[in-house]
């Protein structure tokens, strides 16, 4: 009888104290009671089990950034997919793309429908144009107009802003605007392949121009590069690097494409001369950066 006392009073203390850990620990009131309960009902193994679970909660939140990318045998893919997710901008497209999955064809028209109020459209391209291929074809005719209610968008400010600056060439203001909307048009997913071979000719032809320029900005820089990755233009990809390089040693962005380039060519020995010559560069690597670059350490 007093060995069961004892032990009641021992354990009473460690729930206690366990307690006072939580309330330190963690923020959620329901989890604190949730694991006060799970130990006061079942002694001793109770710790083991709310132990257990933590772990393979923490596993399970483990980091989102992918680090498959090598040089050499295995698969690799451009590098902004090592970037950590926008949590909230992905939850939003799941649940689109839940919608479309749904038998209420009401919704799923409604949800497609609803995109064109959201603060940008543009984020939802991709589930767009998985819509297009929904079995019910009132959601396909919302979903196509509007895409095509974005395309129209998009020419119509791309060009106004050409207007701009093909008054006054030489106006910072309207080589930056122009220059943002016609990369914007390229990169966005709104447009395929034909439709865009014009606008690749145009922002060739007006990074030419602004590359040569000394107060070029680094995004100038960065969507030519990844312009030539989809045109494979690896020359000039590579030209354009060195050249951002020498102008804009200190940028991040110009260490991501200069090794984004050695991984599309496969340039294992460029590879390895940039690392060494990225000892004595002036440049700052935020934590984004140095995931992958220590890949290749």
């Amino acid at each position: 009888m007093n060995s069961t006392l004892i032990f009641i009073g021992i354990y009473a203390l460690l729930c206690i104290l366990y307690f006072v850990y939580l309330k330190k620990a963690v923020k959620e009131t329901n989890n604190i009671i949730f694991h006060m309960i799970t130990v006061i009902c079942i002694p001793i193994f109770g710790f083991v089990l709310v132990s257990l679970m933590d772990y393979f909660i923490q596993v399970m939140r483990a980091d989102e950034t992918d680090y498959s990318y090598y040089i050499g045998e295995k698969k690799y893919e451009d590098l902004h997919y090592l970037k950590p997710l926008n949590k909230q901008k992905e939850i939003d497209k799941v649940s689109i793309e839940e919608a479309l999955n749904l038998n209420s064809n009401t919704y799923k028209r409604q949800m497609v429908m609803d995109t064109l109020s959201s603060d940008n459209v543009l984020d939802y391209i991709d589930v767009l144009k998985k819509a297009l291929g929904n079995t019910d074809s009132e959601t396909v005719h919302y979903a196509t107009a509007v895409i095509m209610e974005t395309q129209r968008k998009l020419v119509d400010s791309l060009l106004k802003l050409r207007r701009a600056y093909q008054q006054d060439m030489d106006n910072r203001y309207a080589i930056t605007n122009y220059e943002e909307a016609l990369s914007n048009t390229i990169f966005c997913g709104v447009f395929d392949e034909n439709n865009l071979a014009k606008y690749y000719e145009w922002y060739k032809e007006l990074t030419d121009k602004l590359l040569k320029e000394e107060w070029s900005l680094e995004r100038f820089f960065d969507n030519r590069i990844k312009l030539d990755f989809i045109l494979g233009d690896f020359r000039h990809a590579k030209e354009t690097c060195e050249q951002f390089k020498k102008q804009n040693p200190y940028s991040e962005l110009m260490v991501n494409r200069y090794i984004e380039y050695c991984i599309n060519t496969q340039d294992k020995k460029l590879l390895n001369q940039f690392m060494e010559e990225l000892k004595g560069l002036p440049v700052k690597l935020t934590q984004e950066t140095l995931q992958y670059i220590h890949l290749f350490n």
